[in-house]
Formats: structure tokens, C-alpha cells, sequence
């Protein structure tokens, strides 16, 4: 059985008419999963052997998060920066391999350390017209146990870019991804991740017939067909991310 209390207090403060700030404080708990606990088998989906170690204590986390905020007629803006610290955090520590129908497979065992996970994150949409909206992101992750080593399976700095213009009727729209290298690598003896970049476009159409909004939209996923791997997936070794995709999506909207 695992007990604990969770809550979250924080303060906004107004700087003009257009910019606030704010800063909030958070105690978050999780208790641990059946898998986490109690596993003792190969897993089919991750292709690995992985065993629960069924005296983890529960996950307790505390929280400071600072937010900046812009917004006008033309302007959207957000700016965070966030520090968690995790007592008796989960994680994948891996073990020597064993043989499985004489193939070697992947042993891996659920054990829990402290950990630190601090960032930033950023976003910005400019208004260039009433039709047309342009807009950057990006975000920073540095995850790491008590001793500085790295926590596996932690997203790589990303950022990219859209644009999006929709009279009412057509929509025309698009975004560049780029994900660079991700080598902080941890215990759960996980490969480094290439950098990437992906291409996403859509079109639509909109028309409103007897009370009804019909929709069709063409959209094609990762354009350039790049090869690409997730640095938060579990299987990224084997399987890699999805290659280009179109699909055209019709709805009805009553």
C-alpha cells in the first residue's frame, strides 16, 4: 500500500497589459506500476526480458516552475523554465544478456535511484495577418540520477517552425521539425539517437450544406521519407519511426 499527499500552490503576477509572469511550486507522487513490480518475463513488445524488483517504494517528486507570457492582438508568447527533483525514481537498469530459443535477448531490471530533470521550454505565434499565423518552438531537457549520469529514454532538444494560413474555407499549412543527436545516454544500455528532420504539410477544405460542416484535408507526414529514430522510444533499435505518409481525412461536423 502506498500513501502520500500531492498538491501545488503558485502566483501570477501581471507586468503590463500584454505580459505576466508567473511561478508555481508542485509535490507530485506515483506509486509504482504491476510491471514495474512484479515482472519476470520477455516482453513482446520491447523484445527484452525485464523483472520487477517488488520492494520499490513509491516515486515523490517536488517541482518549481517559472512561466512568462506574452500576448496582444498580434503576439502569443510562452517561456518556461522547470526543475523536478524525483526521490526513488524508476527507471531500466540493464543486466547481462541471456538466451531465449538460443538467441540472445536483452535483460533489463526495474531499480530506483534520485533523480533531476530541469529545463526549458519556448514558444512564439505571430499573427502576419488575419489569415496567416507563423510560429517557433523549441525545448531543453537535462535529466540525470544523483550520481550525474543520465536518465535513459530522454527526449533531445527540439525545435522547428510553422505556418498556417485558413481564410474559412481553404487551409493551407505546414511545420519543419528538427531533433538534434541525443548521446546522453543512461543504464538501460540504450544506443545514441542521429538527428533528424521532418517535413509536415496539409491542405483542407471546409464547406457548411444543410446545417452540416463537410471537411477534407490531404496530409502528408515526414515528406523527405527520412530514416529516423526516436530517442524516447523503447524499441528505436529494431523499429524505427514511421516513413512518409499521406492520408486524406474527411469529416462531418453537426
Amino acid at each position: 500500500m502506498f500513501r502520500s499527499l500531492s498538491g501545488s500552490v503558485g502566483l501570477r503576477v501581471p507586468v503590463t497589459e500584454a505580459i505576466s509572469g508567473s511561478v508555481s511550486v508542485a509535490r507530485s507522487f506515483r506509486a509504482p506500476t504491476v510491471e514495474e513490480l512484479f515482472s519476470g518475463a520477455l516482453h513482446a513488445g520491447t523484445g527484452a526480458v525485464e523483472y520487477g524488483t517488488p520492494t520499490l517504494a513509491a516515486e515523490r517528486g517536488t517541482g518549481v516552475e517559472g512561466v512568462l507570457r506574452v500576448r496582444n492582438r498580434r503576439w502569443n508568447g510562452q517561456f518556461v523554465a522547470y526543475r523536478n527533483q524525483i526521490d526513488n525514481y524508476v527507471h531500466l537498469l540493464a543486466e547481462p544478456d541471456t538466451l531465449v530459443d538460443g538467441h540472445a535477448v536483452s535483460v533489463f531490471r526495474y531499480v530506483q535511484d534520485d533523480a533531476t530533470l530541469q529545463g526549458l521550454e519556448a514558444s512564439v505565434e505571430w499573427a502576419a495577418r488575419r489569415d496567416l499565423a507563423l510560429g517557433l518552438s523549441g525545448d531543453l531537457l537535462h535529466a540525470e540520477h544523483r550520481d550525474g549520469t543520465p536518465l535513459s529514454f530522454m527526449p533531445a532538444p527540439r525545435f522547428g517552425g510553422f505556418a498556417r494560413w485558413d481564410n474559412g474555407v481553404f487551409s493551407l499549412g505546414g511545420d519543419v521539425h528538427h531533433e538534434m543527436q541525443q548521446d546522453r545516454v543512461g543504464s538501460a544500455d540504450e544506443s545514441t539517437t542521429p538527428a533528424h528532420t521532418l517535413v509536415r504539410l496539409d491542405a483542407g477544405v471546409r464547406v457548411t450544406r444543410g446545417g452540416l460542416v463537410h471537411s477534407l484535408t490531404l496530409r502528408g507526414e515526414n515528406l523527405g521519407n527520412e530514416l529516423h529514430r526516436e530517442a524516447t522510444s523503447r524499441i528505436k533499435d529494431f523499429a524505427p519511426s514511421p516513413g512518409r505518409n499521406l492520408a486524406l481525412v474527411y469529416r462531418v461536423l453537426f
